[in-house]
């Protein structure tokens, strides 16, 4: 499973280092304002799916009494990060929170490319 994960991670990255590439190209051109918060975005959503995948895999691996209590506090502590980021960039500029929310939900481009890989793989 720890083979599964790590090639779930490199084909991730992969695909989102591309998606930040066009993204800031293209926020640079249309919207110029906005394109470091549009990667934030993003940067933040894969930090928090690498976090995901690592407390799942520690979960699965442990098979301990308390797991639930692990991915309930996980799941608390990533909704926190993601929502304290976004309440700071409303306070600063509240349009600068759309960006954010477009950058974030780009990270289901990665996902669905990855599955789409995957499906290919076999």
């Amino acid at each position: 499973m720890k083979n599964d994960l790590r090639d779930m991670f490199k084909k991730v990255t992969l695909f989102d280092a591309l998606l930040v590439a066009i993204l800031y190209w293209t926020t640079n051109i249309f919207f110029r304002n906005y394109s470091l918060i549009v990667i934030l975005g993003l940067l933040v959503a894969y930090s928090t799916f690498i976090f995901n995948g690592l407390l799942t895999q520690y979960v699965l691996s442990n098979k301990k009494d308390k797991y639930q209590l692990v991915n309930l506090l996980g799941f608390i502590v990533r909704v926190a990060i993601v929502c304290g980021i976004a309440i700071a960039i409303f306070n600063h500029n509240k349009f600068n929170v759309i960006a954010y929310m477009f950058g974030y939900s780009a990270q289901f481009v990665s996902l669905i490319l990855y599955g789409l890989s995957k499906d290919t793989d076999n």
